[in-house]
Order: structure tokens, then C-alpha cells, then sequence
């Protein structure tokens, strides 16, 4: 936070001297603008003569036929200086004489006028002022500051509080207002009507050639109407092979980790996995972080301290261009999670400018149903005029879709693996009603099969649930048309947002919010059991107007059908391939949202930890080991949302697990539990 506030310290004072400057050049200009009104104003009286009383002198003319001679105040003469009249240049600066010399207490002045002329503005004259919330918000973007950024990604559950004194709809800074009332959704997130995207919010990404960072609703539409065909469920379909090729190098590398004992983070897994699929789909070169021998740890980082900018580049933008100017070292010594975001912009530059030259040439052969990569279908499709695809537009195009495409994704399997280690029930009816479709535990999951299991389906809806997509407000615009609130009349042009996390936390929605209960989205034909069988399951679709985590509307989520289908192959597949055991020092504190910094955050903590049958992870020594070779990533990586550690001690020795508390774990020695196999289960 020191390094952040050296950086306000830095604008704030150029600003200063700027102004300093400004206001120097001002007067200047204003008497040279005295001077030439004095000028004209009194060429009759001829202000430039000699005084009666100065002694003559022969006149200098400008022709010899004029009668009316123009007298030159000429300093080289021998009469004192104080015989003329002063020109009014000097005359105007001795006039301006305490002001320079008081230029500071001007400056306090001007900027105290202003800025109460401004707080009178914005609190009693600007439409927004008849809406309820807490002065400080309406006065200025300070107390947005406050929270978002001095507090790491408060404000969201702030504004939850201030809803529930000031009611449902308030005014949350000088220019936004915010809703909190699932029936209002689809109004604000409309699929028909024209909805802006407000430019504070999208500062912060500074991609206003993708289609995710277009202000104007109507050229999001033709730079959406690009990606759709691409993105839609029909093509996404064709690239279950693709997917499925993925999900057995993934496995494989999981079996290399239980062959030689390691320990394996699964939220690092997940990540990596995702970001291979949609690098390969959006730039037809994988990124192969599944190929790195401990996957990609300083990937997860880098997405992770790129999101942590949000907030601090939202309040400042000019940061991002200054601090890509700027060389690493200083960077390093001030904001690190530069450094990480300018080598990922750099990664994608070089990518597409490889893609522009011809060096990253399809070859729909691959047998992987690859039809076609998203890059360079724009840059091929004769729908798009050439100005929307120069190399500026498809970078930060492709820079959207990696980033963006990356996380979410990950956090939801990486949410719902905990739930599900968490709820053994709720496990133990997947693996059941998996075994339906998949018989062999080694098979390939068929993704139409998948889309037909309720409780599979249920379990995606619950984790899409708790995961949140994206987590912050997400203001919209209606520029031509007032939008109407209940009795309160929304001004066109005004941004309004509404919050995912306060949606998906409804309790008169979603009983018991915080629960992980797949059964809210099913229902059965038995009603004497609170836990019907499998058999009789139905998905409920009552509900599923309330889930937001792509959001709505024609700027939804784009990607949405390929994040369906990577998510529902990828549980099916892990969850049937492997004996899930247990989890080791984990509560809910390791996944329950406590910070909103555009994507959810748990609070800082050691990560979660689980094991699984036939995934085993090496001894208390083999560890620490790992640990001490990796300190510092693995303290930074267990920082990032959930660390989920699936992975088991030896337990070929006889041995058990007993979970005494959050920070501890100790063995006890016994027989109790051992199976044929020699290992033990908890």
C-alpha cells in the first residue's frame, strides 16, 4: 500500500506543478491582452510621446512626407527613465506583482473554490443528488478509493451494508448508482435494449479494441458478432476431441506426480490446464503450462497480481501506460505485479504478431475438431472491415480471451473440488451417478452424456454459484432512454451496476446462501426423502435466471458454452478416474469470498489441502522439501484464492490421518483401516 500511495504522490505532484505552470502562463497571456486593449484604446492620446516637460528632440518619422510623425520611446537617450510613462506590460505585471508573489495561496484558493463549487454540485444540484446513500459517496470517488483500494476490495460488501440501511437502490459515487434486486437483472442487462458500457470501470484493462472493453453498444455488437460463431454450442461441440486430448495429458501429468510422490496444487492444475485450451483455440499455439515439470506457479501469480491492479489502475489509469515505459528495475522496487503483467501483455504481443506475419499457419488436419482458431478467423472473415484487424484490435482482443478465459474458469473447479471434498455426500452421488454414463473409470467422458446428469448439472450450477464469475459491480448504461426503478425515474446516461456476489448471496432466493447444496437445483418426484436418489433427480431450471456468474444479456459472458463444456468433461473425468479421500487442515475460510478485486478472493491463508486414493504425494520430508525450493512461490501461490493440495502422505506404513483443528495434524500409529492394499483411508 506504501508503494501505491507513492504513486498517488508522484500524479499528485506533477499535477501541482502543472497547474503552477498553467496559471504562470495565464498571466502572461492576460497582459499581452492588457496591452494591446490599452494599445488601441488610447493610440489618440499617444501614450508613447515624451512628456511636455522632457526636452526636445528631433523626431523620428517614419517617411519624410508624414505629417504626423511617430515619436519613438527611445532608451538610449540621455533623459532619466522616469520622464516617460511606463509601457502597460509593466504596468500589468506590477498590477499582477502580489499574485506572483502569493502564486501559492492563489492556488489554495482556486482549487477551495472549485472544489466547493463541485461538492455543491454534486450533492444538491446533480440529478443524482434525490438518490439515498452516504454523502461521502456522492461527494467524491475517495470514499470508493477508501475501500477498493486502502482496504483490498471492501467496497462490495460495503455497498451490502448501505443497501440494507438506505434501501434497495443507491447512489454509490458522484456519477453511479447501484441495484440490489434480482427482479431488476434483466432490465439493467437487457438482450434487446441499448446498453453502454461505463469508460471509469473499463480503465482499468485498457482494451478498448476487444470486444469485453467496447464502450458502444453498437460496435459491441459487430465485434461480438465475430467471436459468436466461434464461441457458439454447435462449434464448441466439435471440440470435445480437443478437449478430451487435453484432459488425458492433464491426467497423465497428475499420474507422473503419484509416481514419484509429489506434492500437487490443484488450483495450479486447473489454471494451467484451462489456459492450454483457450490459448490453443485463440492463437492455435498452446502455451503448454501442463508440460512445465511443476505445471506453471508463476502463471497462477501472474493472473493473480494482474487482477490485484484492478481497483489501483480503475482510480489512476495513467499508471498502466507510465509503468509500461518504465524500466523493470524501478518497477520491481515499486509495484512488482507490473512486472508479471507486462511479460503476459508481452507473451500475447509476440503471438499475434506471429499470427499477422504468417508464422503460426492453421492446419485443420490436427484430427482435434480445431475447424478454426478464433485470431485467425477474425483476421480471415470478410465481415470485419480491415480497421478491425490491425495488430492493436486482435492483441488486446486475445488478451481478453486468455486472461478472462483463464481464471474464472479455474476458480470454479478449484471452488467446487473443495465443496465437494467438504460435502462427502454430495460426492459420493456424482461418483454414482457418473458411473452411470462412464462405466470405466478410465473412459472418455461424452459430453452430450454429461449435459443429460441433473446432479452433475446441479453440482456446475452450485459451483458456478459460489465462485461468482466475476465478482465487482458491473455498470451499464442506457444513453437515450430513462430507465425506470419502482417509483424512481433513472436518468439516461447514468451508469448503474448490480453485483453478482449480492445475487448469488440472496437468501430469499437461495435459503442457507453460503451452503454448497446441489439439491436447490433439482427436484424429484419423492418428497419423503430431503435426499432423493439418483433416479428420480430432475435439474430445476426455476432458479437459474438468478445465477449471474457469465451475467446477461448481449454482453454476457462470450464464452460461456466452452466454459460449460470444460468444466462439466473435467469434473466428470477427475472425480470418476480418482478416489477422492478427505481434506487436511482446510475450513471455509480458505474459500469463502472476502474480497472483491474484479475476480472473488478468499482471505489470506495457508490454502486447502485434500488427498485422493491412488494420488499419492510423498512423505512429511518429501514436503518440506518441495516447499523449501519453492518457498517463496509456494507462499505467494497459497495466497492466491484456494491452494487445493490433492495429494496424500505414504500411507503404505501403518498409519492414519487425525484431524485435530485447523492448524493442526498429527499421525497415530494403528491398524484400524488398513485396506488390501496396504494403504489406509480416513
Amino acid at each position: 500500500m506504501t508503494k501505491a500511495w507513492l504513486y498517488c504522490f508522484d500524479i499528485t505532484l506533477t499535477f501541482f506543478w502543472r497547474c503552477i505552470d498553467f496559471c504562470f502562463t495565464l498571466m502572461e497571456g492576460l497582459s499581452c491582452i492588457i496591452y494591446s486593449v490599452y494599445s488601441s484604446s488610447s493610440s489618440s492620446s499617444s501614450p508613447l510621446s515624451p512628456s511636455p516637460s522632457s526636452p526636445s528632440k528631433p523626431p523620428n518619422t517614419l517617411t519624410s512626407s508624414s505629417t504626423s510623425p511617430l515619436t519613438l520611446n527611445n532608451p538610449s537617450t540621455n533623459t532619466k527613465p522616469n520622464q516617460y510613462i511606463s509601457t502597460p506590460y509593466a504596468q500589468t505585471m506590477k498590477l499582477l506583482e502580489p499574485l506572483i508573489n502569493h502564486w501559492v495561496t492563489c492556488l489554495v484558493t482556486i482549487f477551495l473554490v472549485y472544489q466547493i463549487a463541485l461538492l455543491v454540485y454534486r450533492l444538491w444540484i446533480s440529478p443524482l443528488a434525490r438518490f439515498p446513500g452516504p454523502r461521502l459517496a456522492a461527494a467524491s470517488l475517495w470514499y470508493e478509493f477508501y475501500y477498493d483500494v486502502w482496504l483490498d476490495g471492501q467496497y462490495t460488501f460495503k455497498i451490502r451494508e448501505l443497501h440494507e440501511i438506505y434501501g434497495p437502490i443507491i447512489r454509490i459515487s458522484p456519477y453511479q448508482l447501484h441495484v440490489s434486486d434480482p427482479t431488476f437483472y434483466e432490465e439493467l442487462y437487457s438482450q434487446h435494449k441499448i446498453r453502454h458500457k461505463y469508460t471509469y470501470f473499463l480503465d482499468r484493462f485498457q482494451v478498448p479494441g476487444s470486444a469485453f472493453g467496447t464502450v458502444d453498444h453498437k460496435l459491441h455488437r459487430e465485434r461480438r458478432a465475430a467471436l459468436n460463431k466461434y464461441l457458439s454450442k454447435q462449434t464448441i461441440g466439435k471440440l470435445e476431441p480437443m478437449l478430451l486430448d487435453m484432459l488425458d495429458k492433464l491426467c497423465g501429468r497428475i499420474e507422473e506426480f503419484r509416481e514419484k510422490r509429489e506434492v500437487l496444487d490443484m488450483r495450479i492444475v486447473y489454471q494451467c490446464f484451462i489456459t492450454d485450451v483457450i490459448t490453443l483455440y485463440a492463437l492455435n499455439r498452446s502455451w503448454n503450462h501442463l508440460d512445465s515439470p511443476n505445471f506453471s506457479p508463476l502463471w497462477v501469480e501472474t493472473i493473480a497480481e494482474t487482477v490485484k491492479l484492478g481497483h489501483l489502475l480503475t482510480q489512476f489509469p495513467i499508471l498502466l501506460p507510465i509503468a509500461l515505459n518504465l524500466p523493470r528495475w524501478l518497477l520491481k522496487l515499486t509495484k512488482p505485479g507490473f512486472i508479471l503483467l507486462m511479460d503476459f501483455r508481452k507473451a500475447i504481443e509476440i503471438d499475434t504478431k506471429n499470427i499477422l506475419e504468417g508464422n503460426y499457419k492453421f492446419n485443420p488436419d490436427k484430427g482435434n475438431g480445431l475447424d478454426q482458431t478464433i485470431v485467425h478467423a477474425i483476421l480471415e472473415s470478410d465481415e470485419i472491415p480491415p480497421s478491425e484487424k490491425e495488430f492493436k484490435r486482435l492483441f488486446e482482443e486475445a488478451f481478453v480471451l486468455i486472461g478472462a478465459g483463464s481464471d474464472t474458469v479455474a476458480n470454479m473447479l478449484t471452488n467446487t473440488h473443495f465443496h465437494l471434498l467438504d460435502n462427502p455426500q454430495h460426492l459420493k452421488t456424482l461418483r454414482e451417478e457418473l458411473k452411470s454414463v462412464m462405466p470405466d473409470q478410465y473412459a472418455r467422458a461424452c459430453l452430450k452424456d454429461l449435459e443429460g446428469l441433473p446432479f452433475l448439472n446441479a453440482v456446475v450450477n452450485e459451483g458456478l454459484r459460489l465462485s461468482y464469475g466475476i465478482s465487482t459491480r458491473l455498470p451499464r448504461i442506457s444513453p437515450y432512454e430513462v430507465m425506470m426503478y419502482k417509483d424512481w425515474e433513472i436518468p439516461a446516461g447514468t451508469p448503474v451496476s448490480m453485483t453478482s456476489i449480492h445475487m448469488h448471496q440472496n437468501p430469499t432466493i437461495f435459503p442457507n446462501p453460503l451452503t454448497f447444496n446441489p439439491y436447490r437445483w433439482l427436484t424429484s418426484s419423492s418428497s419423503s426423502s430431503s435426499f432423493p436418489s439418483t433416479p428420480t433427480l430432475k435439474l430445476d431450471k426455476t432458479h437459474e435466471k438468478y445465477l449471474v456468474a457469465f451475467s446477461k444479456g448481449s454482453r454476457s459472458c462470450a464464452g460461456i458454452n466452452l466454459a460449460k463444456a470444460e468444466i462439466l468433461l473435467t469434473l466428470a473425468t477427475i472425480f470418476r478416474r480418482y478416489e477422492v479421500q478427505g481434506l487436511v487442515e482446510t475450513d471455509r475460510r480458505d474459500v469463502d469470498v472476502k474480497r472483491d478485486l474484479f475476480l472473488p478472493f478468499a482471505e489470506e491463508t495457508k490454502g486447502v489441502e485434500g488427498r485422493r486414493e491412488g494420488w499419492r504425494a510423498g512423505n512429511d520430508e518429501s514436503h518440506v522439501e518441495v516447499e523449501k525450493r519453492n518457498s517463496k512461490t509456494v507462499r505467494k501461490i497459497k495466497r492466491i484464492r484456494v491452494s487445493l493440495i490433492v495429494a496424500k502422505k505414504d500411507l503404505s506404513r501403518n498409519d492414519r490421518w487425525e484431524k485435530t483443528g485447523r492448524e493442526q495434524t498429527k499421525w497415530k500409529r494403528g491398524e484400524k483401516g488398513k485396506n488390501d492394499s496396504g494403504e489406509r483411508k480416513v
